[in-house]
């Protein structure tokens, strides 16, 4: 019989945490900084290969590997035997006063992974927020310019200047005053939740015309920016990749204006995607490309690779004293074998493998929305409906406990997107383990759902006009309560009106419709109340002004699931440019709609029904018919 470290699936002896973690649980909690995130109680002890053992005997087959830091497996044994090697001649001596002979062999094969004909040169940093530290200066020293553009849903560290980059988790913000100056962000391209409708091959090109719009001709003139960040595949964000397209566009705009396009490929490099580099699936050559995480195979470790013309700094403008430590060396060089020879091949088999038994899960499971990436980067996006495509946090936080529970480690990425990040080496017996495991997570999550977020509403459907009447619902799981007899009825009076208005726009002739589409600007409500209609909103009230405090809101509406507070902003178009969405409120206009919101709710004593902020952006071009954008979801309390 096998050890529980030979063995390639889990096996449980204990309750889950047993007496040993519980222990190291009160002393962490004792002396430990409470800034930690953990999502379950795992005290890891050893591993080998996919398998984590914990300090009380119960293995864990790992579909996160630290992070995807383990590339080749926990403890492979040519990566501990290069770092024994290595530990027993030099442990350190500082590359950056004196040389190594193996830090120039290392960079030589970085380089050559690299698409592209120029010459690379390596910074090599102990981690991945180091390497974004070091771009952000290089790109500054190497064009004279201050100027940074990023993108909403990123993540690119946790020290001050990559933390002004960062914008995934508005807690990873908070606190910590003024940031790095000079920094815009814009929105990524998500496919499963584009604003305008596009596929995961198209989404993207409104985004590139705000670029190029908006920010360089209302905020940042080109030329004074100096770089514009971004990754190739979202890790924090939730594992969302960035269209073929719009990246080899967003290459283009940058040697356009002569900007430096770094690539942050810290989770997503290393073979992680079947190629050395996520972004040689676009074909893109970056002008900087940072590196971490899997570069080592746990060892700490990073690396700014940027081409010769670009990496041209005098000594002095940027050191480190542990960077590119021999020991974390030796172990890259050999990582790199491993990953060359073997594992990265088998991350894209076994991607593709996994992939094909997932291709039917948002058929299979009402809480799946998406199953996305490439390779061994795999995001699975929980929504509570499929139509609606709300977000559903407390049960991918279920399925994320439940799946340690049986013996598999998995984590959350973005808000409520799993990821599955196992070593490179994992075999198909792992992933068919991995994949049952999470299908019966699914299942139990799946029929627990209602226990989980208990709603306080049943929808019933009237005449086919998409009419929904509020009642009081049983509680039946943790924290529900009924709704007031008086709110029942008064909901019931506004969705009455709300369904005769209906009846009585249901009778506008196609023409008229067209007319009102063709309307100016200053008739702009039957453009938002007809558009808004064929997006599935049921509207609630109207130019709802509560008493005692200052704010309106245009429209609040209902779309089966969510209350929706829209703003509705209209401008008249004489410059060429489009009133986006994301650009068309102001952080002040924003908290306005929020307290005027959080007044609606508690006025009707809606209590615990979801809802978003959402904004339409109509553009009145003289003599054209409007151009009306709709961005769900354009903000939150939490932003």
């Amino acid at each position: 019989m096998p050890t529980t470290l030979e063995a390639k699936t889990p096996r449980l002896v204990t309750a889950l945490p047993g007496p040993n973690a519980k222990r190291v649980l009160e002393q962490d909690a004792k002396f430990m900084s409470p800034s930690y995130t953990r999502d379950y109680p795992l005290v890891a002890k050893r591993g080998h290969g996919a398998i984590v053992e914990d300090v009380d005997g119960n293995a864990f087959l790992d579909f996160a590997a630290g992070i995807a830091v383990c590339s080749t497996g926990h403890c492979h044994p040519k990566v501990v035997a290069a770092i024994q090697k290595q530990a027993a001649e030099l442990i350190h001596m500082s590359g950056t006063d004196f040389y190594y002979e193996s830090m120039p062999q290392l960079a030589e094969r970085l380089g050559r992974t690299m698409l592209g004909a120029e010459s690379k040169k390596v910074f090599f940093t102990n981690s991945g927020t180091e390497a974004i530290e070091g771009a952000v200066k290089l790109a500054r020293y190497a064009t004279k310019r201050d100027k940074l553009i990023a993108f909403y849903g990123c993540f690119h560290g946790r020290s001050m200047g990559a933390l002004s980059l960062t914008a995934s988790k508005s807690t990873q913000r908070k606190g910590f005053g003024a940031l790095l100056s000079g920094i815009e962000h814009i929105p990524y391209p998500y496919a499963y939740r584009c604003a305008h409708g596009h596929t995961e091959d198209t989404c993207g090109a409104e985004i590139l015309e705000q670029l190029e719009g908006q920010i360089f001709k209302r905020l940042f003139d080109p030329e004074d920016v100096a770089g514009i960040i971004i990754e190739p595949i979202q890790g924090e964000g939730g594992y969302v990749s960035a269209p073929k397209f719009f990246l080899q566009e967003l290459q283009r705009i940058c040697r356009q204006h002569g900007i430096m396009f770094i690539v942050d490929e810290v989770q997503s490099g290393m073979g992680r995607t079947g190629k050395w580099w996520a972004s040689e699936h676009a074909g893109i050559e970056p002008d900087i490309l940072c590196s971490a995480k899997g570069i080592a195979s746990g060892m700490p470790l990073g690396a700014i690779v940027a081409k010769e013309t670009v990496m041209r700094w005098k000594p002095g403008s940027h050191g480190t004293t542990f960077g590119g430590n021999p020991v974390c060396i030796a172990a890259a060089l050999a990582t790199m074998d491993l990953i060359e020879s073997e594992y990265m091949e088998n991350a894209s088999r076994m991607g593709d493998y996994l992939f094909g038994r997932l291709a039917d899960w948002t058929k299979n499971f009402k809480i799946v929305g998406d199953v996305r990436g490439r390779g061994l980067m795999i995001g699975i996006e929980i929504v509570r409906d499929q139509r609606t495509k709300e977000k559903a946090a407390d049960l991918r936080n279920a399925i994320v406990d439940l799946a340690f529970h049986k013996g598999l480690l998995v984590l959350g990425a973005g808000e409520n997107t799993i990821r599955l990040s196992p070593p490179l080496l994992i075999d198909q017996e792992q992933a068919d383990f991995a994949v049952r495991t999470l299908e019966d997570c699914f299942r139990e999550a799946q029929k627990r759902s209602g226990k989980l977020r208990v709603p306080w509403l049943l929808q019933k459907k009237y005449g086919g006009h998409g009419i929904f009447v509020y009642t009081a619902r049983e509680a039946g799981g943790i924290g529900a309560g009924t709704m007031p007899i008086f709110s029942q009825l008064m909901f019931r009076a506004v969705h009455w009106a709300a369904r005769r208005g209906l009846r009585g726009e249901e009778s506008f002739s196609n023409d008229a419709k067209k007319q009102e589409l063709g309307a100016s600007a200053c008739e702009e409500k039957p453009i938002h109340y007809w558009y808004l209609r064929k997006q599935g909103y049921i509207f609630v009230a109207r130019n709802y002004t509560p008493r005692g405090i200052k704010g309106e809101i245009d429209l609040v509406g209902y779309d089966g699931k969510t209350l929706a507070f829209v703003e509705v902003r209209t401008r008249t178009i004489r410059e060429g440019l489009p009133a986006l969405p994301e650009l068309s409120i102001t952080r002040e206009k924003q908290h306005v709609v929020v307290r005027t919101a959080q007044r609606f709710i508690a006025e009707r004593h809606v209590g615990e029904c979801p809802c978003r902020f959402d904004v339409m952006a109509i553009d009145n071009c003289p003599g054209q018919p409007p151009v009306v954008r709709l961005r769900k979801d354009a903000f939150s309390p939490q932003r």
